[in-house]
């Protein structure tokens, strides 16, 4: 990379032209990598053509994949273009690399535009990934920051997972509560069951007895007539005895 400025004399004529040198590996990339965020976040500059005008966090994957010789970095090698799945995972494009559609993101920048994207888009390695970016049309590149979509969510899968817990919990024990009553309820049931049960057993039993007695009584009474009109008769026979 390099930056340029003529150098005038008295009369504003261009007598000679001071040039800067910047190896875009070393000062522009360590410049990006203060905007790196967790394991996977990376943050990178990329020209119009799409090409990668920094390095890449992941040329040891990059080199697995073989995108990059071994050994060698992504810089200025690797064109931020989608491969149409996830080659970490061994996915192989029918395209050449140079006839790949670049990223959704590469898209909307190299096109002047600055956006974001949380729904997710595959990125140069086919990874699934969120992202934020913008293009400078006076610095002639642009510069974009991503993280995978699976680290980003992460907390949220977490936090879901909790949630989801505490509410099965929650559900079980009313579940647990609700059946406590109903047995408690359907237990009281059988007793009353039981017990009217025995009550009407013991109808016929005690009215059987009652009936009993009643003869027994209906019987004593009628032996007490009896001998009341017995005794009257004997008191006569004795007088006239």
């Amino acid at each position: 990379m390099f930056a340029i400025s003529p150098i005038r004399d008295t009369e504003d004529a261009i007598i000679a032209a001071l040039a800067v040198r910047l190896d875009p590996r070393e000062d522009f990339t360590r410049i990006t990598q203060l905007g790196r965020i967790g394991k996977s976040g990376e943050t990178y500059a990329f020209d119009r053509a799409g090409l990668l005008i920094t390095e890449s966090r992941f040329d040891d994957q990059l080199e697995s994949i073989g995108r990059i010789t071994p050994g060698g970095r992504g810089t200025l090698m690797i064109r931020i273009a989608d491969p149409g799945g996830n080659l970490i995972e061994n996915y192989q494009s029918p395209l050449a690399p140079d006839e790949l559609p670049l990223t959704v993101m590469a898209t909307s920048a190299t096109s002047g535009n600055a956006g974001s994207n949380v729904e997710g888009y595959r990125d140069y390695r086919g990874v699934e990934v969120f992202g934020a970016w913008l293009w400078s049309d006076e610095l002639g590149f642009g510069l974009a920051t991503e993280i995978d979509s699976g680290e980003a969510l992460a907390p949220y899968y977490r936090t879901r997972t909790v949630v989801i817990w505490l509410v099965s919990i929650t559900i079980s024990l009313i579940i647990l509560v609700f059946f406590s009553i109903v047995r408690h309820r359907y237990l009281r049931e059988q007793d009353m069951l039981a017990y009217q049960s025995e009550l009407e057993g013991l109808v016929p039993e005690r009215t059987e007895e009652l009936t009993t007695r009643n003869r027994d009584l209906e019987q004593a009474l009628v032996e007490i007539d009896t001998l009341g009109g017995l005794l009257p008769i004997c008191s006569g026979c004795k007088k006239k005895s």
